[in-house]
Order: structure tokens, then sequence, then C-alpha cells
């Protein structure tokens, strides 16, 4: 079984987050192996919820992941930042 830690958050949405998730599931299926995916946000998306941008239990997820692929948003800006308007 693959365990898979799924993080949403700025850059990086549900739309986003859910279509990398249904190829790794079929990329799965294709392997005849099993998936336990869990979800947690990140980031501003955490923040929001948590009132942190990473939280001690999202870290002690991380820590006990074997192997971690980590897609992010190129420009990592604070989110007052990004809703400034530069043109």
């Amino acid at each position: 079984m693959a365990h898979i830690l799924a993080l949403g958050g700025d850059g990086i949405g549900p739309e986003i987050l859910d279509q990398g998730v249904r190829v790794a599931e079929h990329l799965a299926a294709a392997a005849n192996l099993s998936l336990n995916i869990n979800y947690e946000l990140l980031h501003g998306a955490s923040y929001d919820r948590y009132g942190s941008f990473c939280t001690a239990d999202l870290l002690g997820m991380v820590r006990a992941m074997t192997v971690m692929a980590v897609f992010v948003q190129l420009i990592c800006l604070p989110r007052p930042v990004l809703q400034m308007q530069f043109w």
C-alpha cells in the first residue's frame, strides 16, 4: 500500500489537487497498487482554517512519510501581496 499526503493550499487549489489524485489512482490501478490518501491544507488555506501556515499535526504526518512528491506554486508570496494589482 502506498500512502499519499495530498496538500492543498495557495496556488494548488482543489481542482488541481483532485486531478493529481485522479492520476495517482489511475496509475495505482494499472500497477495493482492500493492507495491510502490523506488530505490536509498548507500555506494560506491552512492559515484561514487553523490560524497556522503549517500545523504540528501536518508536520507529524510529513515526518511519517517515506516518499513525498511536492507540487507547489512557483511564486510563493504572502496572500496580501498576491491580492495586489501590479499593472
